[in-house]
């Protein structure tokens, strides 16, 4: 509650630090010691990450982005606390806390993991190389990161291999897009967040509906 009210009081505290202080206030208390360890495993390893552009901060800005909504400015915890109140149960809310486990992994190998990383996700050789040589060009493009929130997407369903629609095809036409957006037109990266977005969202609800049988 005290980190709350110092937040409301314009003391901004970390995005990081108000989450870990929503799910340690809601998860049970045997359950706290493991859920504040994983907590502390995750924010270490992406704070290792070293390429540009990549933080804490920005991993659960995509993080909601790729599974829930987009947050301009400085609405992203407000945004979270509210979905979040749904939760009633310790166990609730330690399933939220292995989500963000699981999406802290695939942004730390999206950013800096090798091919053999992606072997679970993509078991075939010829394809993870394929995936792999475009994720390496979507890296080398600098001050361009908005891909990670589809890739971020596509990485953990595993639901869209069944509509036919494979990651390893998917990274090559992002880095081409990606690369004549930002590199060859010189436009600007509010947009393309926001269509990023849009896409993971409208995405998703025709997988899950199983509303469409288009690719």
């Amino acid at each position: 509650e005290y980190f709350d009210a110092v937040n409301a009081r314009g003391v901004q505290l970390s995005i990081a630090d108000l989450l870990k202080n929503l799910i340690l206030k809601n998860i049970s208390q045997n359950m706290m010691p493991e859920a504040e360890s994983k907590w502390n495993e995750i924010i270490e390893r992406i704070n290792t990450i070293t390429l540009a552009g990549c933080d804490v901060d920005q991993f659960f800005r995509y993080y909601w982005a790729a599974k829930h909504e987009y947050i301009p400015g400085k609405g992203l915890y407000r945004a979270i606390k509210k979905q979040t109140k749904k939760k009633r149960s310790g166990q609730d809310w330690n399933d939220f806390l292995n989500n963000i486990n699981d999406f802290g992994d695939i942004y730390y190998n999206l950013c800096m993991g090798s091919a053999s990383d992606f072997r679970e996700r993509i078991p075939d050789n010829n394809r993870r190389r394929k995936f792999f040589r475009a994720l390496q060009g979507l890296r080398s493009q600098k001050g361009a990161r908005t891909w990670l929130v589809l890739m971020m997407n596509f990485v953990e369903k595993n639901i869209y291999d069944d509509k036919g629609i494979y990651v390893h095809k998917i990274a090559p036409i992002l880095e081409k897009f990606i690369f004549n957006y930002f590199t060859v037109l010189s436009l600007k990266g509010n947009t393309i967040f926001q269509l990023m977005h849009s896409y993971c969202k409208e995405f998703n609800a025709l997988v899950k509906n199983d509303s469409s049988s288009n690719k």
